[in-house]
């Protein structure tokens, strides 16, 4: 039975990168699907790939290359977690340092994001 996805990318030029977002019907079997394609078998070997509704996934040597696996029930909640994974991953490679005291580029960042998703995600509604 072939699987009902939905895709869309997301660039971010300050960062050079791109986060490839699926919505799907069935998260568990997209991330299978992915993780064979782009030949990341350790993924599929992991604990934390078992029962997860939702998924940012990235390889550390292809910075820049990222991806969110959704359901298309997603809430906004659900969205900002994700998201939250995307912020810290992508600053992070790209050495921005973030905290209490400077934590403007995190929030712009975040805040794109999940508007991004949020409002593509209500055209697949």
């Amino acid at each position: 039975m072939r699987l009902k996805q939905n895709r869309f990318k997301i660039k971010i030029p300050v960062y050079d990168s791109e986060i490839n977002v699926i919505v799907t019907e069935d998260v568990a079997r997209s991330y299978g699907v992915l993780c064979k394609r782009l030949e990341w078998l350790d993924l599929l070997e992991s604990e934390d790939s078992i029962a997860g509704s939702a998924y940012f996934i990235y390889d550390d040597e292809q910075v820049g290359d990222y991806y969110m696996l959704l359901p298309f029930n997603a809430d906004v909640f659900l969205i900002s977690h994700e998201v939250l994974h995307a912020t810290f991953i992508i600053l992070g490679h790209h050495d921005v340092i973030f905290d209490k005291n400077n934590h403007e580029a995190f929030t712009y960042l975040h805040g794109h994001l999940v508007e991004t998703v949020y409002d593509k995600l209500k055209t697949f509604k």
